[in-house]
């Protein structure tokens, strides 16, 4: 039986309750068996931005995810010596995993930047984009957005129904800078986890 599986990328640094939400309502909306959550080591768009220890920023993925067992850790992007594309991680998929279906999760906005990305014909070929919608007045202006990345690419892109939450990670290091209480972002396993090894003091 062919699994379905959700990918949730990004650099989480450091993973919040906003990305939780975005998995856990991929997982409900569109019935898929798992959900992986794979932080990126180097992604290409964010060549100069200096990030936390990958290591580190896997570990607070574990604690804000182990009551979800749906949620799995992937650090196949793990490596920082070289950039990660999306089109070779999905290959890499493609090849080992068969019978597996993949389903990448991404926002609005990410669609509207998604012709600039590398090899986006490829993308497409070996998934469905789950583009999550938090505004519904938006939502027909995404639709046209979608009908074009299906016009351009053969994209098959489904929209998802997220919460608005209002968690952001350039926000919460910033706040945990100032000496904030960030617990109500994060989660408390993972708030007392940046206080205990002083992350993001020097944002």
């Amino acid at each position: 039986m062919c699994k379905k599986i959700g990918i949730l990328g990004g650099t989480f640094d450091p993973f919040h309750k906003g990305h939780f939400m975005l998995a856990k309502t991929a997982y409900e909306q569109f019935d898929l068996d798992e959900v992986w959550i794979m932080p990126n080591g180097n992604p290409p768009h964010k060549k100069n931005i200096e990030q936390t220890d990958f290591e580190i920023r896997c570990e607070m993925i574990r604690l804000a995810t182990k009551e979800a067992d749906y949620m799995k850790l992937c650090t196949v992007e793990g490596s920082e010596e070289s950039f990660h594309y999306t089109y070779q991680t999905l290959e890499y998929f493609y090849e080992r995993y068969p019978e597996k279906k993949f389903y990448f999760i991404i926002g609005a906005d990410s669609l509207n930047d998604f012709p600039t990305w590398r090899e986006p014909g490829k993308i497409v070929a070996l998934c469905t984009l789950l583009v999550a919608c938090r505004d519904e007045s938006g939502f027909r202006e995404l639709e046209a957005k979608i009908a074009e990345m299906e016009r351009l690419f053969g994209a098959k892109c489904l929209i998802m129904n997220s919460p608005k939450v209002d968690a952001a990670s350039s926000e919460i290091r910033e706040m945990v800078s100032k000496g904030q209480d960030v617990s109500i972002y994060v989660g408390q396993e993972v708030g007392d986890y940046i206080k205990k090894f002083n992350l993001y003091l020097r944002f």
